[in-house]
């Protein structure tokens, strides 16, 4: 005799069932518009993504593998108007630097970014050491430049979105400039009146075309949304020269609560924790040099004589040329 099956009671009957007829109903086809307006969504959300994150950004498109303190490096500087980073050599202050402008020339259209030094040989090497090895070897990186220069005269990355990376001689000659974004290499050479009356006055807010629209153009809150940025690198040196008052008045904004402005400081334990340097290298290159020099140079501490000293470092910051 046959088993009866088990019929649970959350087994609907067979009488309620109900057969839904669907073959007469009309087919929602997806329009053109449909589908442009839903590409257009996304681009805008990643867009916004990669904005405030865009160590993501240098990764996922750009093909850029970065250590957790690059990462961490490049999103402090996306999160701030001024920016100081003092590092020891070797830590890639200059790479960091490439590959920050090159994202934001592509994340930011119609972006200026110009990189000063105290010779513009020094500056070009951001592009011709750096920037260009990155176009001729990341696809995604090739697919968004124009053109790129990098000889004795010119130094220059363009973008087909209208953005561009330009080095400018740090001088008299360097006046009439426009910038979004200023980056200063290795400040510690550049004199502050140069800074003062040339360098800074280049900079100028980014005008999106959007911002044209009368719908958009008289909305205070997207009008003060892209301040100009400086960004600031050096490595440590003494404390008589000019760029150390500056650099203490930026740490003591920044402990005051300045959201505006962001730092960070970097020692060769940096370069021997990701294979940077060897710990050999470093033996090496602490017997080469004088212990002042290292400890500056490597240390990334800066060097000044005692407050009780009869003698200060700054009397003796010049050239005698009769003894």
């Amino acid at each position: 005799m046959a088993k009866k099956k088990n019929m649970t009671s959350s087994s609907p009957p067979l009488q309620n069932l109900q057969i839904v007829e669907r073959v007469n109903e009309p087919k929602k086809a997806l329009t053109s518009a449909t589908i442009e307006e839903k590409r257009i969504d996304r681009i805008r959300e990643w867009t916004t993504f990669y904005r405030y994150n865009p160590s993501f950004f240098v990764e996922h498109y750009m093909g850029i593998n970065l250590y957790p303190f690059q990462r961490y490096w490049i999103n402090l500087m996306a999160h701030s108007k001024r920016f100081l980073g003092i590092a020891s050599r070797a830590s890639g202050k200059s790479w960091i630097i490439a590959v920050y402008t090159m994202a934001r020339c592509i994340l930011y259209p119609g972006t200026k970014v110009v990189i000063t030094s105290s010779t513009k040989k020094q500056a070009g090497l951001i592009i011709s050491a750096y920037c260009i090895p990155m176009i001729m070897n990341h696809p995604n990186i090739n697919r968004e430049i124009l053109s790129y220069t990098a000889n004795n005269n010119t130094y220059e990355v363009r973008f087909k979105n209208g953005s561009f990376i330009t080095v400018v001689v740090s001088g008299e000659s360097g006046r009439g400039n426009r910038s979004n974004i200023n980056v200063l290499e290795e400040r510690r050479l550049i004199p502050n009146d140069v800074i003062q009356g040339i360098i800074r006055p280049f900079m100028v807010s980014r005008k999106p075309p959007y911002m044209m629209n009368p719908k958009y153009s008289n909305i205070q809150e997207l009008k003060d949304a892209e301040e100009p940025q400086e960004i600031i690198i050096t490595s440590a040196h003494y404390k008589s020269t000019e760029w150390y008052p500056e650099a203490v008045k930026f740490l003591k904004d920044i402990s005051e609560g300045d959201e505006n402005k962001k730092a960070i400081f970097l020692d060769y334990l940096i370069t021997l924790e990701h294979g940077i340097k060897t710990q050999l290298q470093m033996q090496e290159e602490k017997e080469q040099d004088d212990p002042i020099t290292f400890l500056m140079e490597y240390g990334n501490i800066p060097f000044g004589s005692s407050s009780h000293a009869f003698y200060k470092l700054e009397m003796f910051n010049r050239v005698i040329k009769r003894s």
